[in-house]
């Protein structure tokens, strides 16, 4: 009995260590899904600092979006360069899901650990994450 409960402890431990460890740009790269329910985003981290965002509308009167430029990460925070926000259509009364901010802007997004996965909440208005593939 006392060997499993030193494993319990053991793994606890390790998952805490694990889920709090501090991320590093190489621990972003890889392709994230957000679900909205009006449709699908993608976001693709590339190692060279790059990404490329996809939105795929549900709704075929609603216009799909891809968009590309560059990202950098500082401790916990991930900044797209000239990103496309997406946002609900329903709640914002807008005509289109999808808003292109003007050149030489950028969205900064809280990056997180969950369960010693990433997890990046989509904006600060939503309670979409992007969730790594």
């Amino acid at each position: 009995m006392k060997c499993l409960w030193t494993l319990v402890v053991a793994v606890v431990m390790a998952t805490l260590v694990v889920g709090c460890s501090k991320k590093t740009p190489d621990d972003l790269v890889g392709t994230y899904v957000a679900e909205w329910s009006f449709g699908r985003e993608s976001l693709d981290l590339r190692a060279d600092r790059t990404y490329e965002q996809s939105f795929s509308p549900t709704d075929e009167t609603l216009e799909a979006v891809t968009n590309s430029c560059k990202w950098e990460f500082d401790r916990e925070r991930l900044t797209l360069h000239d990103p496309v926000v997406v946002q609900d259509p329903y709640v914002t009364a807008s005509v289109q899901p999808t808003q292109r901010i003007q050149t030489g802007a950028a969205t900064v997004l809280a990056v997180r650990s969950q369960f010693g996965q990433v997890v990046i909440p989509a904006n600060a208005n939503s309670d979409v994450t992007y969730k790594k593939n």
